[in-house]
C-alpha cells in the first residue's frame, strides 16, 4: 500500500491499488478485532466497521481495472464521485439501522459473525458491490490482448490476486465453506497482498505500467528506454529494439553500463539536469545520426525516481539538411554567376564596346545626382566635348578598321591623362566627353588644352603607316552655361563648332576665346 501511495504521481493505477490495499487492511483488521474480543464497545461494533473496507474494496478494484487496462478516459472525478454514492449510503444505513431497519430488515441475530442477509439497503449494496467486481474481472483480462507477451506474467499475477478475496466471499455466501460462521475474505486479502508484492518486485508493477508502455512506447517512433534511480533498465520500447538490434534480449534489470558496452557510441548524460540533449553518430554497418534527450523523473519532494531516455533517428533529417546545404551552395554559386552576369550586362549597357569608356546612357545616370549635388555645394561641373579632326578623311583613306584603332587610341589617351574623379565618355562617332567636377574654369581649360597637346604630339602607327591626329574641344560649365544636361551639351557643342571654324586643333571656352598652342 505504501509503495503504491509513493508511486501515485508517476503511475496511473497506483492510487486505486493503494485504495484497494487500504480497504483490505481495514476489512482484515476490523474483522480480526471482532474475533479477538480485546476491545468491543458493542456486540457488532467491529463487525459493522468491517463494512468500511467492504464498501471501498469493490469500487477501488473497478477504478484500478479501468486505469490498468488503459481506459483512464472513463475515470473522471465525476464518475468516481458517483461510484461512491452507494458505498456512502450503505454505511449510513448500516450505522443508523436501529432507527429505520432498512439495512438489516430486522433479520440480525445476536452472535452472528457474518452479515448474510438483510433489508433493502443490504441487498442494494450486495448488488452494487458484485456488479463492480464482475465488471472489473471482465475488464482486467483485456490486458492480455492489449499488452506485449512479456507483461502476461504481471497481468496474470494481479488478476489472480484481486480475484481471490471475492471468490472466497462468494463461496462463503453460497455455504461452501470449511469454517461455517467465519468470513475468510479478510484472511484471503493477505494472500492478495502477497500476489501484489510479487507483481511489484518480480514483475516491475508500478515501475512502469503496461498501459503507459502501450500508449507512450509502442506508438512512438523514437527509441525510448526507462531507467530506475539506480540506472537499471525498467523498460524499452520496440523502436529501441529495432534500431539497436535488441530483438531477442530481455533488457529489464540490465545496468546502463551493459548497454554502453554494446552501444559504445551512446552519449553519457550527467543525469543531473532535466532536458539534456546530445547529437551523436553511430556506425553499425551504416552511418546513422541520432539525437538523445534525457528527462529526469523527480519525486514529489526530493530525490529522483528514474530517467527517460528518448533517442530520435535524425538520419533522414541530416541527409535532407545536407541536400539543402548542397542546394543552397549551388543556388549561391548560381546567384553569384547571375550577379557577375548582371554586372557584366550592366557594364555593357553603360560602356562603349569599342573604347571601353562609359557611354551617353551612363552620363544621364550620373548627372541625375551630380548636378543637384553641385548646386547644393556651390561647386562647378564642366563638360569638355572633344572631336577628332578630319576623322571622316581617316576612315575614307585608311578604312574603318584603322578608324576604330584611332578611336581606341584616343580613348586610352583620355583615360591615362585625367585625374581621379574625372569621368571620360564616348559620346558618339568621333565625339568624346570628359566630365570634370569641383575645378575652376581656368583649370578646366588648361587641362583640356593639355590633352589636346598630348594628342597632337602623338603619332598613331597602324600597319606601318604614320597618322597625325589632332582634336578640337568645346567647354561648358555648370551653372554658368546651363543647369541641365541638354543645355550644357548644346553650349559645349556650339563652342566645339567654333573651335573647328577657327581652324581646328583648338579649345573653345566662353565662345569668345579660342586657345591654340602649337
Amino acid at each position: 500500500m505504501l509503495i503504491a501511495w509513493k508511486r501515485r504521481h508517476f503511475v496511473g493505477s497506483a492510487m486505486p491499488i493503494a485504495l484497494y490495499s487500504l480497504s483490505s487492511v481495514i476489512w482484515s483488521w476490523t474483522y480480526a478485532l471482532h474475533w479477538s474480543n480485546v476491545f468491543r464497545p458493542s456486540e457488532f461494533f467491529w463487525l459493522d466497521m468491517t463494512y468500511v473496507g467492504v464498501v471501498l474494496s469493490a469500487p477501488a478494484l473497478l477504478i484500478f481495472a479501468f486505469s490498468y487496462t488503459g481506459l483512464r478516459e472513463y475515470v473522471t472525478k465525476r464518475w468516481i464521485a458517483r461510484l461512491f454514492i452507494i458505498p456512502v449510503l450503505t454505511l449510513i444505513l448500516l450505522w443508523t439501522d436501529p432507527l429505520h431497519g432498512l439495512f438489516f430488515g430486522g433479520m440480525r441475530v445476536y452472535g452472528d459473525s457474518m452479515i448474510y442477509s438483510g433489508g433493502v439497503g443490504f441487498w442494494l449494496n450486495v448488488l452494487f458491490l458484485y456488479s463492480c467486481v464482475i465488471i472489473a474481472l471482465v475488464v482486467l483480462p483485456q490486458a492480455f490482448f492489449r499488452y506485449p507477451r512479456r507483461y502476461f506474467s504481471q497481468v496474470g499475477v494481479i488478476l489472480v490476486g484481486v480475484s481471490l478475496p471475492f471468490t472466497a466471499n462468494i463461496l462463503a455466501f453460497s455455504g461452501i465453506h470449511p469454517f461455517p460462521g467465519m468470513d475468510l475474505t479478510p484472511l484471503i486479502f493477505s494472500v492478495t497482498g502477497l500476489f501484489i508484492a510479487v507483481a511489484i518486485f518480480r514483475y516491475h508493477f508500478l515501475d512502469i505500467m503496461p498501459v503507459s508502455r502501450n500508449v507512450i512506447f509502442e506508438i512512438n517512433k523514437n527509441a525510448i528506454f526507462i531507467l530506475d534511480h539506480k540506472k537499471r533498465v525498467v523498460d524499452a520500447n520496440q523502436s529501441f529494439r529495432d534500431i539497436f538490434d535488441y530483438q531477442n534480449t530481455d533488457l529489464t534489470g540490465k545496468e546502463l553500463n551493459e548497454i554502453y558496452e554494446r552501444l559504445p557510441g551512446l552519449p553519457h548524460p550527467s543525469f543531473e539536469a532535466d532536458g539534456e540533449t546530445f547529437d551523436f553518430l553511430m556506425d553499425r554497418g551504416e552511418k546513422r545520426f541520432f539525437k538523445m534527450s534525457v528527462y529526469v523523473l523527480k519525486k514529489e519532494k526530493h530525490g529522483t525516481d528514474g530517467y527517460i531516455l528518448s533517442i530520435s533517428d535524425m538520419t533522414k533529417e541530416k541527409e535532407t539538411e545536407a541536400q539543402l546545404i548542397s542546394v543552397n551552395e549551388a543556388m549561391k554559386m548560381q546567384l553569384e554567376r547571375v550577379e557577375v552576369l548582371q554586372a557584366k550586362l550592366r557594364e555593357e549597357a553603360i560602356q562603349d564596346h569599342l573604347t571601353g569608356l562609359y557611354n551617353r546612357r551612363y552620363l544621364h545616370e550620373i548627372l541625375v545626382h551630380a548636378l543637384p549635388h553641385a548646386e547644393r555645394e556651390h561647386a562647378h561641373v564642366a563638360f569638355i566635348l572633344f572631336d577628332i579632326d578630319h576623322f571622316k578623311k581617316i576612315n575614307d583613306k585608311y578604312g574603318h578598321d584603322i578608324g576604330d584603332e584611332v578611336l581606341r587610341a584616343f580613348g586610352k589617351t583620355l583615360q591615362e591623362n585625367i585625374r581621379k574623379g574625372d569621368i571620360p565618355f564616348r559620346f558618339g562617332g568621333e565625339e568624346f566627353l570628359l566630365l570634370i567636377s569641383d575645378a575652376s574654369r581656368e583649370d578646366i581649360t588648361r587641362r583640356a588644352d593639355a590633352i589636346r597637346l598630348i594628342v597632337q604630339e602623338s603619332f598613331f602607327v597602324p600597319e606601318n603607316k604614320s597618322i597625325r591626329v589632332t582634336i578640337s574641344a568645346g567647354i561648358a560649365t555648370f551653372p554658368e552655361d546651363g543647369r541641365d544636361m541638354d543645355s550644357l551639351f548644346k553650349v559645349a557643342d556650339r563652342r566645339l563648332y567654333l573651335a573647328k571654324e577657327a581652324g581646328r586643333n583648338r579649345i573653345c571656352d566662353r565662345c569668345a576665346e579660342v586657345y591654340h598652342r602649337e
